[in-house]
């Protein structure tokens, strides 16, 4: 059967090999860059998420726990650490909580929490054309008021 390929003159054979090869090659490559896109897409989305429900864990438990920084970030780190495994894992994001700015009021306390997170491209060929260096760079910046600083409660 081959050899018969291989002796056909009228070209055909090549023809209908090639144009079949570069439609599957385009269809393919179309597919993957939808398969990376989507990936990115949902990460986009799950850090969006994290950093919100980071910033209400912050707004709750900044001055429960005595304006610790540290303190206030684990508790958020717990809060997102599920939310953040659907995307590839938490340990590919640093979480940051700092005190900003003043207040007229003196038991409120302006917070600014960052998420940013950093998560490797895998599919084959999107990943090079859509991804700089193989990673996406993900961040979300919120600001939120943390209410009760003012060391009269328990």
């Amino acid at each position: 059967m081959s050899q018969g390929l291989l002796r056909d003159t009228r070209g055909e054979v090549t023809t209908n090999t090639l144009g079949f090869a570069l439609t599957w090659f385009v269809a393919f490559f179309v597919f993957l860059m939808n398969v990376q896109l989507g990936q990115l897409f949902h990460r986009r989305d799950v850090v969006d998420h994290a950093a919100a429900i980071a910033a209400d864990v912050a707004k709750k438990t900044y001055c429960m726990k005595e304006e610790d920084r540290s303190a206030t970030e684990q508790e958020a780190k717990k809060a997102i650490k599920n939310v953040l495994d659907s995307a590839g894992g938490n340990e590919a994001c640093k979480l940051s909580v700092n005190a900003s700015g003043g207040s007229s009021d003196p038991g409120a306390k302006s917070l600014e929490v960052t998420l940013e997170c950093s998560f490797d491209c895998k599919v084959p060929l999107a990943a090079q054309v859509m991804c700089k260096g193989g990673t996406s760079k993900l961040d979300a910046k919120i600001e939120t008021v943390a209410l009760g600083c003012d060391g009269k409660g328990s």
